[in-house]
């Protein structure tokens, strides 16, 4: 059985829908900022179906 399947992931993105993904991203960016890190790209590990990715693609930063 495939736990990272379809149906998994729909649970997960169920439980999770109230996620405030743009608000971590704002988070982790004032603190590269207050730090003098220019963001160009993150590597996001174990983000759940990419809700993170989203974001900072809005924001036109690569992630992977």
């Amino acid at each position: 059985m495939n736990v990272f399947a379809a149906p998994y992931a729909n649970q997960y993105d169920t439980i999770y829908s109230d996620k405030d993904y743009e608000g971590e991203c704002d988070l982790i960016a004032a603190a590269a900022a207050e730090h003098g890190v220019a963001l160009r790209c993150v590597l996001d590990i174990g983000c759940g179906t990419g809700g993170p990715s989203l974001e900072w693609a809005r924001r036109g930063i690569a992630s992977g």
